[in-house]
C-alpha cells in the first residue's frame, strides 16, 4: 500500500496513479481513481483532465472513495502493530497455528488501547 495514495482516498479524493507495486490493491479503476500503465503519460494527462473538468464524475468518485476507504487499518501506525505483534509471535511461538485470523485483532486483544489515553488507537489528541 502507498500511503500517499491511502491518505489521498480518506480525504475522498480520486486518484489517478501507476499501476504498480500495491497500489492497485486500493484502487478499483473507474470507480475511486484511474490507474495507469507505467510511463504512459497521455492517459494521465487525459485522466486529470477529465476529473478537472467533469464535477459530475469527480463528486460520484469522491464519494465512492471517501465511503470505501474511511478506515484506519491502512495507516501506517495500525500496520506497524500488527507486523510487530507478527514477528513477537513468530520469534516467541515459532508458528503460526492461527494463520485464518487477523493479526490486528490479535495484537488488540495482547495490546488493549490505553484507557487512560482517552482515545483510540490511531487517534491523535492533536486531530
Amino acid at each position: 500500500m502507498e500511503v500517499k495514495v491511502t491518505k489521498a482516498l480518506m480525504k475522498g479524493k480520486p486518484v489517478v496513479v501507476y499501476q504498480t507495486g500495491g497500489i492497485p490493491l486500493q484502487i478499483r479503476d473507474g470507480e475511486n481513481g484511474f490507474l495507469i500503465e507505467i510511463r504512459d503519460t497521455a492517459h494521465i494527462a487525459s485522466h486529470l483532465y477529465e476529473l478537472l473538468t467533469n464535477p459530475a464524475m469527480y463528486r460520484r468518485m469522491s464519494q465512492a472513495t471517501s465511503c470505501l476507504y474511511n478506515n484506519r487499518d491502512y495507516l501506517t501506525v495500525s500496520n506497524a502493530i500488527c507486523w510487530l505483534f507478527l514477528a513477537l509471535w513468530l520469534l516467541g511461538e515459532g508458528e503460526m497455528a492461527w494463520y485464518y485470523r487477523d493479526a490486528k485483532a490479535l495484537a488488540s486483544c495482547a495490546f488493549p488501547p490505553s484507557r487512560e489515553s482517552g482515545h483510540s488507537e490511531g487517534d491523535s489528541p492533536h486531530a
